[in-house]
């Protein structure tokens, strides 16, 4: 930590060397530029507003949740009386308030509003306060007394199921006093002796949800083990990951003083799913309820699902008081509460050549879903989609257990599974290698998928440049110079070492839920010629609203600065989908330009009823039996637009864009169109193995070194090089800071972020002092980044491809770079045997893998004597 805390202070000083550097023009060297640098074209002009900086109501109030304080318990009771007696606060409410029909919400219907009788995770909701201000409604808030019951029961069905489950809620004039009352708000609970936290402990007890396990099989594992000339097991974890957004959640309701009519303003993914949840909890349609987004401060998956735990007890509050009610999460409840990427643990037995080649895997994958459902089913179809990561397996039986925990729910987080996944294929890789005392890039290269093969989900790769990203990594990286580098260096110390790894993606483009693969869009011309657009997804930094207001001016052949977009909003376009799985430009971007929609000739599409245990409460979803190719077209919004003006392009065609539009409205032509857009030709069966639950695939290989400091576990990313296909970029600027952003973000996940938890459930990692991202200090010295050139997507937009998610694995290669090292630290004191690493690649674990006197002496004495004070999310 003072290490880290050193060399931040130096990379501040320095990060404000380049900033002035650049203001006065001077040249710097190209490893100290990002590698966007070169796409720039204009600084941005105004400051961003986000939820909470939007004015205050004159007569608003601000809520503050009142969180469980126990992992697992019933409720005996809530006492709200002192934090009432707080001068400023103005309500509390809780599951009491409620009907208990209304309030239960979510995928499954399986999470309450405010926990009634059962808390099963820390930091579930309970109740909430109402303040005039936020400093007294955290005051308030710790006042709230709950008591709770001990008992011997493991689950009990309504429980409060985490700590800093949501429990109740104060009303106060301002955030001040609603914080003053919360803590006034006495609760008793029935605290439950048995807590499970680790997967560990949900494996021994079977404490599992409902669909599991879930099983994908092809070819015949059985023969393939029979026939291979060898055979290895292995097993490894992978840990959680705080989304760390800049902006935590938020949300602002507004009654409109009518009809029940609501207004929400929230930092959120999912405006649809906002909409609909609160206009349920209320108990009225969701045309009354209106959800906006101007923009989030980050998102990373986190507020796809869980901004309801905030937008719902803030609407209640509003629509009750018929006052706007204001709530933005602290950093440690916002850590508390909303979850983490899943942790993994993956248990698998490989069948293979004596080459290397693959020919069978049996795997078996636990997820920790936490204490309700969420979104862990999809997200453990990804990690079963994606665990041969960019590999060819012929025969492969894989089931997913989804385990329930209590801890916080676990959510969506960019790369939904597929990261978790692809790591457990990558480790086999090098379990193969090590086996085989070969390279590890031996063995990768022999296995990669080919164009024309099929996934173990028996779906084609067409249009695969993915040998074409991993010979050009290799070319760019020198890596073959590198490597002979890296092993003298070796020899030479003997307590620092390098090493060197090459890692491969390939993610599938699409939600796995078909219904979501759809979007809207609402495009609007004034008379002058400006141009406003509407479409269903929402921007968190990633450039998208960047990018539709390209799409709209090519198609409109206008300059960009005619068309503009103020917000997402749930009353311009309806039934949006959540803004996630790398899609938003794909699908808006063709809701919002023409497409064309291809069917094969003679071929039909079959609709087939699947149960869905993901939508438990809904009709069966509606799966396609895949085809390739097209056919027929149809026209979206922008084109519609240009069609109108077709004729007075035509009459007038040395005018302008402002002259047509002036012309057409006196006219009295419309002006205004809609789009809609769903992705053609995907669906899976999950019971029969066939059809293509993505639309395409993105490619991308890394290379990266790093050295490692034996002695502490410190390491440093000397270099890393990327490659990666996204087809003709819509935006290479933009594109090329996600790819950046996405691996450092996968560094975090692979070496440095990890969630802790104590015995009985409590969050350890509740803030920036306890939970390090990565920083200035940890970012590659040397980063490279170049897009494949000459190739195309003909299944998207302008044949791009998406970048948000695809990026991320790739970080994988400082993981196994760290693992490179570490073989040649054991080297040193005669250890070269196969040894076992679970990510993150902390410093504490790359000390104690390199397993040299000192280690080995003090590794039993720490085990035993700090082994009850805290437990990590997969291991006791």
């Amino acid at each position: 930590m003072i290490q880290y805390r050193r060399s931040l202070s130096l990379s501040l000083f320095f990060k404000a060397f380049l900033a002035i550097s650049e203001d006065l023009g001077l040249k710097l060297p190209a490893k100290y530029q990002s590698a966007t640098t070169g796409f720039h074209t204009k600084p941005p002009k105004s400051e961003a507003v986000y939820c909470d900086d939007i004015p205050h109501y004159e007569n608003e109030l601000y809520l503050t949740l009142v969180l469980s304080s126990q992992a697992h318990a019933l409720i005996k009771s809530i006492d709200a009386s002192k934090a009432l007696e707080i001068d400023g606060t103005v309500a509390f409410f809780s599951a009491r308030d409620i009907p208990d029909k209304l309030n239960r919400y979510g995928i499954v219907n399986d999470e309450e509003i405010f926990a009634s009788k059962e808390v099963t995770c820390q930091g579930q909701v309970i109740g909430a306060i109402v303040a005039k201000n936020q400093l007294i409604g955290q005051q308030a808030a710790k006042l709230v007394n709950v008591e709770y019951e001990v008992l011997d029961d493991v689950i009990v069905t309504l429980e409060v199921t985490c700590q800093g489950q949501v429990i109740g809620a104060i009303v106060a004039k301002n955030q001040l006093i609603g914080q003053q009352a919360a803590k006034l708000v006495n609760v008793e609970y029935e605290v439950l002796d048995d807590v499970i936290v680790t997967l560990e402990d949900a494996i021994e007890k079977k404490s599992y949800f409902p669909g599991s396990p879930t099983k994908l099989a092809r070819g015949d594992i059985d023969q393939a083990f029979a026939e291979s000339d060898h055979q290895i097991c292995g097993e490894v974890r992978i840990g959680g990951q705080e989304h760390f957004y800049l902006e935590t959640q938020a949300c602002i309701a507004v009654p409109k003083g009518e009809h029940d009519e609501l207004e929400l303003f929230c930092s959120t993914q999912n405006p649809t799913e906002i909409q609909k949840f609160v206009a349920g909890s209320l108990g009225i349609l969701s045309h009354k309820v209106v959800c906006r987004v101007k923009r989030m401060g980050g998102g990373f998956g986190g507020k796809e699902s869980r901004s309801t735990l905030v937008a719902l007890p803030v609407a209640l509050a509003a629509h009750r008081l018929n006052c706007p009610v204001r709530c933005m999460l602290d950093r440690d409840e916002d850590m508390m509460i909303t979850g983490t990427r899943h942790p993994f643990l993956g248990r698998y037995k490989v069948a293979f050549t004596k080459e290397g080649k693959l020919i069978g895997c049996d795997i078996q994958i636990y997820s920790n879903g936490g204490n309700t459902m969420d979104l862990s089913f999809p997200v453990l179809q990804r990690a079963m989609f994606h665990f041969s990561n960019a590999y060819f397996i012929p025969n492969v039986r894989v089931t997913g257990y989804i385990c329930k925990t209590n801890i916080a729910s676990n959510t969506a987080f960019r790369g939904f599974g597929a990261p978790q996944g692809m790591f457990f294929g990558e480790n086999m890789i090098r379990d193969v290698a090590s086996f085989l005392s070969k390279d590890p890039l031996e063995i990768a290269e022999l296995n990669l998928l080919k164009e024309g093969e099929k996934t173990h989900y028996n779906q084609a790769i067409v249009n695969c440049p993915l040998q074409r990203c991993w010979d050009e990594c290799l070319l760019r990286a020198n890596f073959a110079r590198r490597k002979v580098e890296v092993d003298n260096f070796n020899r030479q110390n003997r307590w620092k070492k390098r090493g060197l790894s090459v890692v491969p993606t390939m993610f599938g483009i699409s939600f796995t839920a078909l219904f979501l693969n759809q979007a809207g869009a609402l495009v609007m011309v004034y008379e002058d010629g400006s141009v406003l657009l509407t479409h269903g997804g929402t921007e968190m930094g990633q450039g998208l609203h960047t990018k539709m207001i390209q799409v709209a001016s090519r198609v409109l052949q206008i300059p960009h600065e005619y068309v503009h977009i103020t917000e997402t909003s749930t009353d311009k376009v309806p039934n949006t989908s959540a803004t996630a799985a790398s899609a938003g430009s794909d699908l808006n971007g063709m809701a919002v330009m023409f497409h064309k929609v291809w069917l094969q000739e003679g071929v039909h599409l079959k609709p087939k009823l699947v149960f869905n245990p993901l939508f438990l409460n809904s009709s069966p979803v509606l799966s396609l039996k895949h085809t390739l190719s097209f056919t027929n077209s149809s026209k979206n919004a922008c084109q519609i637009i240009v069609d109108r003006l077709k004729p007075y392009k035509d009459a007038n065609p040395k005018g302008e864009w402002k002259e047509w539009v002036h012309k057409a409205y006196f006219d009295r032509v419309s002006l205004s169109a809609t789009g809609f857009y769903k992705t053609p030709d995907i669906g899976f069966d999950w019971d029969k193995n066939e059809g293509s639950p993505f639309n395409y695939y993105t490619f991308g290989t890394s290379c990266s070194e790093v050295e490692i400091d034996c002695l502490t576990g410190d390491h440093q990313v000397l270099r890393t090089d990327i490659v990666m296909d996204l087809g003709e970029s819509l935006n290479p600027a933009i594109d090329v800071g996600q790819v950046e952003g996405g691996f450092v973000q996968g560094q975090g996940l692979f070496t440095l972020e990890e969630t802790l938890f104590s015995p009985k459930g409590a969050v350890f990692t509740r803030g920036p002092g306890w939970y390090k991202i990565p920083g200035f200090a940890d970012i590659p010295i040397e980063f490279n980044v170049s897009l494949l050139k000459g190739v195309s997507n003909p299944r998207a937009i302008y044949s791009s491809k998406a970048v948000g998610e695809p990026p991320l694995f790739l970080a994988a290669s400082i993981f196994f770079a760290i693992k490179d090292a570490l073989v040649a630290a054991r080297a040193e004191s005669g250890k070269t045997d196969w040894f076992r690493l679970d990510a993150p690649a902390t410093a504490e674990r790359i000390r104690v893998a390199a397993a040299d006197h000192i280690a080995e002496k003090v590794q039993s004495a720490v085990k035993y004597k700090y082994s009850n004070l805290g437990v990590r999310i997969l291991t006791r």
